[in-house]
């Protein structure tokens, strides 16, 4: 975790593109563990490169690279030419930040967002209109939550309650 370490155990990088890794035994949430962020295989030199601010300059291999990043506004996605799988079939995303659900609601009923998320609030309007119905889509998953501690100063209480915020 501090880097010192010259190799380890298990990890074995069979190329530029391939890292692989041995288990002692069988453990079946590996594959979901590898999905939390301290699991990320980053390139050693984009960290080094941005340092403490790595984490506002992605990078990736997927079927889409960052456009642009607009803080707290917007993230524009466009299709990664060098991808090694199937090529996206759309030439990119943009993700619109609204913090509030009202307000997602009424940019998606207006047309102006293709997908959403439905707050629990607007839950049983949308899935109770026969023309919406059959157009919202769910699935069963392996899902992961955090639940984050700023460890950094004392606890704030109220009432003998810890405050949290329980955010998108």
């Amino acid at each position: 975790m501090q880097g010192k370490a010259g190799d380890v155990s298990g990890l074995t990088v069979l190329n530029p593109y391939t890292l692989q890794i041995t288990l002692e035994k069988p453990f079946s949430p590996f594959l979901n563990l590898l999905t939390m962020t301290a699991a990320y295989v980053v390139p050693e030199e984009e960290v080094r490169k941005w340092g403490k601010d790595f984490a506002t300059h992605p990078v990736g291999s997927g079927p889409f690279v960052l456009r642009e990043w607009k803080h707290n506004n917007s993230l524009h996605l466009e299709r990664n030419k060098g991808y090694f799988d199937e090529k996206a079939k759309i030439e990119g995303i943009v993700y619109r930040i609204i913090p509030e659900d009202l307000t997602a609601v009424t940019e998606f009923e207006l047309g102006n967002l293709d997908v959403i998320s439905i707050p629990a609030s607007e839950y049983r309007r949308f899935t109770g209109a026969e023309t919406r119905k059959n157009f919202i889509s769910s699935m069963k998953g392996i899902n992961t939550y955090y639940l984050g501690f700023n460890c950094s100063r004392p606890l704030s209480m109220t009432r003998g309650y810890v405050r949290l915020y329980l955010g998108q």
